[in-house]
Parts: structure tokens; C-alpha cells; sequence
């Protein structure tokens, strides 16, 4: 599973740069970039990603505003600041913050925060689409579908079979 990546930076080669680093760690897919803080908010409306690497320093609203406004979003992302300013630190951390990044960044200490990233993708509950409804004995029982070897046809049921279990569903699997 990858973690979508938003860099969001008002200076091309420091996109580059950021982006040139993360192709080191094949867990990040950098799925779409912007240069305005406008452009970063618009792109939150419409494109999915799990973190956002932001500049401070934006034209038309600081990187702090945009990250306010995108943790307000239900999908909160991590929000990992890129900047060439350490006076900003602790604000960013003010507005939870999973990290701090000074440009130039150190490939060592952005591999920590991949790893950190890559750590609490591991800790979130498996997506609704991956988990199948089943009954057993009268329980509803979450299932992940990577525990599911086969399903049988069953009438108006459907027999969902796991390497230690059977389970009947009444419900659709789709």
C-alpha cells in the first residue's frame, strides 16, 4: 500500500529536489505537486494522498494557513513542513505537524520520516472496501478479504471460507 504524496512548494527546483528524493522510497508515490497555496487547496478537494510535504512560505497565504485549513478536511493527511526557515518550527508543530523538514533536506532524515509515515499507515484499520460484513453463529464478524481463500454460492447465502473458518453471509461481498 503507498502513500500518497502532495508536495506543495512555490519554487520549481525545490519540487524537483523533494521529489528526486522521495523516488528513493518506493512506498511514496508523489501523486500530484502545486505552487500556490490556492492550487494546494483546490487539489485537497479533489485528489486523495495521505501527506502533504509544504513550504512556509507561499504566495498568497502561508504554508501554516494552508495546513489549518486542509486538517480540517475529515481524510486528515500528515502534514510534513519543507522549508529553508527554522523559525517556524514551532508553529508548525502547533498545528500538528508530523514533522519539520530544513532545505536542504538530509536524505537520512527524510528516510526517518517516511519510516514514521510508513509506521502509522501500519497502525490505521484496513480500508471499508477491504473488509467483508459475514455472519457467524449471529455475530456480524469484520473480515479482511485478504483472509478469504473462496465463497460459495449458497441459495440466498453465500459461504465466505478463511484457512481456520466458515462463515454464512446473507449480505452482498461486492
Amino acid at each position: 500500500m503507498s502513500i500518497r504524496a502532495l508536495i506543495v512548494d512555490d519554487e520549481e527546483p525545490a519540487r524537483g529536489e523533494l521529489r528526486y528524493l522521495l523516488a528513493a522510497h518506493p512506498e511514496v508515490e508523489v501523486v500530484v505537486e502545486a505552487a500556490t497555496a490556492s492550487e494546494a487547496l483546490a487539489l485537497a478537494g479533489s485528489v486523495r494522498y495521505d501527506v502533504v510535504f509544504l513550504d512556509i512560505e507561499l504566495p498568497g497565504m502561508t504554508g501554516l494557513e494552508v495546513a489549518r485549513l486542509v486538517l480540517d478536511r475529515s481524510e486528515r493527511p500528515a502534514v510534513v513542513f519543507v522549508t529553508a526557515h527554522d523559525r517556524y518550527a514551532v508553529d508548525a508543530f502547533a498545528v500538528e505537524a508530523l514533522d519539520y523538514l530544513v532545505k536542504p533536506v538530509e536524505p537520512e532524515r527524510l528516510a526517518r520520516v517516511v519510516e514514521r509515515l510508513a509506521q502509522a499507515r501500519k497502525r490505521e484499520a484496513p480500508p471499508v472496501e477491504k473488509i467483508a460484513v459475514v455472519s457467524a453463529g449471529g455475530a456480524k464478524t469484520l473480515l479482511d478479504y485478504d483472509a478469504v481463500y473462496w465463497i460459495e454460492a449458497d441459495g440466498d447465502y453465500s459461504r465466505v471460507h478463511t484457512y481456520d473458518h466458515v462463515y454464512l453471509s446473507t449480505s452482498s461481498l461486492r
